[in-house]
């Protein structure tokens, strides 16, 4: 029995700087592998990250003992917070972009449905057009305040196209 426990002694040893071409690497990586996971799962900030909290869950990694000194390590943690903030921020500036695209897209086509429907008739309602299109995917795609908003803006030319309507008809 006490064999099969020397290699895992062996394997969970600090590993030595003649192991390690690179030991600031070493960290990076485990920092990388350790804590990007984490912050992900919980969507937070790399920044309010504290190195008192990931400290835990870093010495248990061979590749913290890499770098010998707890001030370097505590430096590279900050570097390293630094670029994956730089990162993150980049990251939540693009998926805020793409929603916001998104956005605009399903009001779009929420505008067009409304202008191609011949059902809502020469007076429009919005309640009609609930009725109607309630359950179309480009109506649900609107939170209520965006639907309402979309309506508003396109409820005067239906209005308009109904009055044209209503005069071509008595017209005939």
């Amino acid at each position: 029995r006490v064999s099969e426990l020397a290699p895992q002694a062996e394997q969970q040893a600090p590993l030595s700087l003649a192991e390690v071409d690179d030991p600031a690497a070493a960290f990076t990586a485990l920092l990388t592998e350790k804590l990007r996971a984490a912050v992900e799962a919980d969507h937070r900030k790399v920044s309010s990250l504290e190195w008192e909290a990931v400290l835990p869950q870093l010495v248990v990694d061979r590749r913290y003992g890499a770098v010998k000194s707890m001030a370097q390590r505590r430096a590279l943690f900050g570097e390293w917070q630094h670029e994956m903030g730089s990162a993150d921020s980049e990251l939540r500036q693009r998926l805020r972009r793409e929603r916001k695209e998104a956005r605009r897209e399903a009001r779009r086509a929420f505008a067009e449905m409304l202008r191609a429907s011949d059902e809502l008739g020469p007076r429009p309602s919005f309640s009609a057009a609930r009725t109607l299109y309630g359950d179309d995917p480009r109506w649900r795609a609107l939170e209520r305040q965006e639907r309402d908003e979309a309506w508003d803006e396109v409820e005067e030319e239906l209005a308009a196209r109904g009055k044209a309507l209503l005069k071509q008809r008595e017209a005939s």
